[in-house]
């Protein structure tokens, strides 16, 4: 995942630096300890982009939580603020109910579970939350999960497109964190059904940009000149937010640039739908 900061919080500079990310981490764990010895949640995984090789400011950080009582997701709320004011960092948390886990009555799809097992294992805190999760019916068919997202994605850009404030609120920000990441994504899911997984070298996952440069080379009836124009915007994207140097109102010109390129992200994951449907 990721995050694109409003005008307000890049011009107040509530941006990140890298060295915040471990305050948040070192924050993140000791709240998700505490939960568990309160037995709130069974367990968490902490994951995301901070633990791959091009992490950068604007990453964000990702937590699965398996919660043992309702009032738990009320918790990590506060947990996710208080990181957030003290770090700027964002925290997304998913946090599913242990009862509904067990019955494999969730919306975790299957190749999210499998990137955990397979990359996150020092992310654990408490008891493992993939132990109690019971596969969905339609893991058995990877192909038709991943359709149906890539669907579901299009559709989510469709009504978030047609309702964007003219200001660069949260929810615009919003959407111009989608269009920087699911073409990617997108892209990366293709690749999973290839290989089976998460595109790997020497047991680590791929870069984005690896991914990118791989799914030209196994895709070539696809053209990726799209694909890498969303690539190379979310680079100049963190580029700028790391330097954190510019004038506001060259920052807003940079979104202005990302809602630009909303038709070449729809291209991405539209060609490959009519990829995965075949």
């Amino acid at each position: 995942m990721g995050y694109v900061f409003t005008p307000r919080e890049y011009e107040e500079r509530r941006i990140p630096k890298l060295s915040d990310y471990e305050t948040a981490l070192y924050q993140l764990r000791a709240g998700l300890e505490y939960f568990c010895r309160r037995t709130l949640i069974y367990g968490a995984n902490i994951h995301g982009s901070n633990f791959h090789k091009d992490f950068d400011v604007g990453s964000d950080i990702d937590v699965l939580v398996v919660t043992n009582y309702q009032e738990a997701e009320k918790r990590l709320r506060k947990l996710h603020n208080v990181i957030k004011d003290s770090t700027h960092v964002p925290v997304e948390f998913v946090p599913v109910p242990k009862h509904l886990a067990e019955k494999g009555n969730h919306l975790l799809d299957y190749f999210y579970i499998k990137y955990i097992q397979t990359y996150c294992k020092d992310g654990i805190v408490g008891r493992d939350p993939i132990s109690v999760i019971k596969p969905r019916d339609i893991w058995d068919n990877v192909q038709m999960e991943v359709r149906e997202r890539f669907e579901a994605n299009l559709t989510k850009l469709s009504k978030m497109s047609s309702t964007l404030s003219e200001d660069y609120n949260e929810e615009h920000c919003d959407f111009l964190e989608k269009i920087l990441r699911q073409p990617l994504y997108a892209a990366i899911d293709m690749l999973r059904i290839k290989f089976g997984n998460y595109p790997s070298k020497d047991g680590k996952p791929l870069s984005k940009s690896e991914c990118c440069r791989l799914y030209e080379k196994e895709f070539p009836q696809v053209i990726t000149q799209d694909l890498f124009l969303v690539l190379n915007m979310r680079k100049k994207y963190r580029e700028f937010i790391k330097e954190c140097k510019g004038k506001t109102s060259e920052y807003v010109k940079l979104l202005e640039d990302i809602d630009d390129i909303y038709p070449n992200a729809r291209n991405v994951i539209e060609e490959n739908l009519e990829l995965v449907s075949r």
